[in-house]
């Protein structure tokens, strides 16, 4: 059987697919490609085709995701009119984000974790536009450019924070109770 271009392109992406959901179900530690092949229908050996390694397969996951992560604080930052709930729903976003992909906790947080150019830069996108969308609720709450920094990093604690504590076992993601939380948190910058 001859393989075209087009079919090859629709197995990577596929493959890209599968592996994703497996990120999302089974974490980084449990993907192989032997788990991703039967999830498409394919022989064990059709991954090697598209990706060298498991480390490139996830590495091209990592960079997916963190495009597939920007696109929709985007789109839901361009959702909202009022600058609470833009930071509010992005902050949501973020949460389920990390619950969803737990990996990607570390990966935020730790520069150390970018292992290119490519994947750090993905990484930055991502911490810029958060830092923008923090910034302008601050702005909008009239909060002097002296305490951006500290009151930034207040409510990204608090953020990061909730997301930890949804990750942890038993706790649902109950988005009233954590849009509750955040609210109060831009309460409190007057």
């Amino acid at each position: 059987m001859t393989h075209t271009p087009e079919c090859e392109s629709h197995l990577r992406e596929q493959l890209i697919q599968a592996g994703i959901e497996m990120l999302r179900l089974e974490g980084a530690q449990n993907l192989s490609f032997r788990k991703v092949a039967a999830l498409c229908g394919v022989a064990p050996s059709a991954p090697y085709r598209h990706f060298k390694t498991k480390q490139d397969f996830l590495y091209t996951l990592d960079i997916r995701l963190y495009q597939f992560f920007l696109t929709n604080l985007k789109n839901i930052y361009a959702a909202f009119e009022d600058l609470d709930a833009k930071l509010i729903n992005v902050a949501l976003s973020c949460i389920k984000f990390l619950k969803d992909f737990p990996r990607y906790y570390g990966l935020l947080t730790n520069p150390e974790d970018a292992e290119s150019a490519l994947f750090f830069d993905q990484r930055n996108r991502i911490i810029d536009f958060l830092a923008d969308v923090t910034y302008a609720c601050l702005q909008h709450h009239k909060i002097s450019k002296s305490r951006w920094e500290l009151e930034g990093y207040r409510l990204w604690s608090t953020i990061l924070g909730l997301s930890q504590l949804v990750n942890a076992k038993g706790l649902p993601l109950d988005e009233t109770v954590l849009s509750a939380i955040l609210s109060r948190q831009l309460e409190t910058l007057a």
